[in-house]
């Protein structure tokens, strides 16, 4: 597993645009302020959900681009491991080796809980399905291999590019390319352990390419404010037309997560 720390957060509609930041328009000093805030948040709401403590928060939406050998010949064998044998002993290793990123987090995000789950379970915690479910949360923040962050609407962009779909409750054999590359064209599973099958899905290094040529195709500028009339929350063309320019303000943040997966041998979490 190689680079940097990561993970892309995809604020929706509901977060004032006045409070967000981009890393195109903050200085280093913001986003890493952002960044410290957010990792410590999601890693001590890992923590929340095994022990049956975490409300959720709906209105967030994350990319995680990990390496893809390490996904697949560690993260995914380690944790189908776990469920199929009721044990977290499987992943002795793992734990390991990620308590020494979790000692990074640590120096560089303030307000991290005093011990994760992954130093739990490496200290031997019983098996518990809920805490497995946390579990892999966490996991997934600390393998994350980026931190870009993007404020963009996933709303938005549904009934911009999958119009079709939009208002309803589709199976995800059904999205629309835009749906895959926000919500993953597969489900995440570990050895038959489903992870948030409703809230959670991923995209392999073959998804990648193809959503990145997809959205590389894109022309944000042919976007009209009558695409959206669909949403209440925009009543008139003022605000739809302030919508569509922030939306494609930050359009190019999302195009370059799948870009990045391609050259970089990424696969793309996304969760909701």
């Amino acid at each position: 597993m190689t680079g940097t720390f990561g993970l892309m957060e995809i604020v929706q509609r509901s977060f004032s645009r006045d409070a967000t930041y981009s890393e195109r328009s903050a200085g280093p000093a913001a986003v890493k302020a952002l960044r410290s805030e957010y990792v410590a948040s999601r890693l001590n709401e890992c923590r929340e959900i095994g022990r049956g403590q975490y409300n959720n928060h709906p209105n967030m939406h994350l990319i995680y681009p990990i390496d893809s050998e390490f996904f697949h010949q560690r993260i995914q064998p380690v944790l189908a491991q776990c469920w199929r044998r009721r044990s977290f002993h499987p992943g002795q290793d793992l734990w390991r080796e990620l308590l020494g990123r979790i000692g990074e987090f640590h120096a560089d995000y303030h307000g991290l809980a005093a011990k994760t789950l992954v130093g739990e379970v490496a200290e031997g915690l019983a098996f518990d399905r809920q805490i497995w479910r946390a579990l892999v949360g966490e996991v997934l923040v600390i393998a994350a291999e980026q931190l870009p962050v993007l404020h963009i609407s996933p709303m938005t962009l549904r009934i911009l590019l999958a119009g079709e779909n939009f208002g309803r409750d589709v199976p995800r054999s059904q999205f629309a390319p835009i749906e895959q590359a926000l919500f993953g064209s597969r489900d995440l599973v570990f050895g038959g352990g489903f992870y948030r099958p409703d809230h959670a899905g991923w995209n392999d290094l073959e998804d990648g390419v193809r959503l990145a040529e997809y959205l590389g195709k894109m022309d944000p500028l042919a976007w009209e404010p009558a695409h959206l009339q669909g949403l209440t929350d925009l009543p008139d063309d003022e605000e739809r037309n302030e919508e569509l320019e922030f939306t494609r303000q930050n359009w190019p943040g999302l195009v370059e997560v799948y870009v990045q997966a391609r050259e970089k041998h990424h696969v793309v979490i996304c969760e909701q």
